[in-house]
């Protein structure tokens, strides 16, 4: 644990989660716009664990609880709004 009180995977976690809506707000006006679904968004977000972080950690996943997570879906949630709104077509 780091002196905040989050395992290094969820800090590593956090940091992978930043860089990738920072590239991810880049495009998605155009995705919006354009209609595109983003498969390979949402593959990025699987490859970097990102849609696993609540399996708990006897299960080999991170366990984050739910402020961590709820935290993480903001941070996507702002940075990549199309992205969502296309998910759900």
């Amino acid at each position: 644990m780091n002196g905040l009180g989050y395992e290094p995977v969820t800090v590593a976690l956090a940091g992978v989660a930043n860089e990738l809506t920072t590239r991810f707000a880049v495009g998605a006006a155009m995705r919006d716009r354009l209609r595109v679904l983003p498969r390979d968004e949402i593959g990025q977000l699987a490859e970097a664990g990102l849609l696993a972080v609540t399996v708990p950690r006897e299960l080999g996943g991170p366990g984050w609880g739910p402020g961590a997570t709820a935290e993480l879906l903001r941070l996507l949630r702002c940075s990549t709004v199309p992205l969502w709104n296309n998910a759900a077509r």
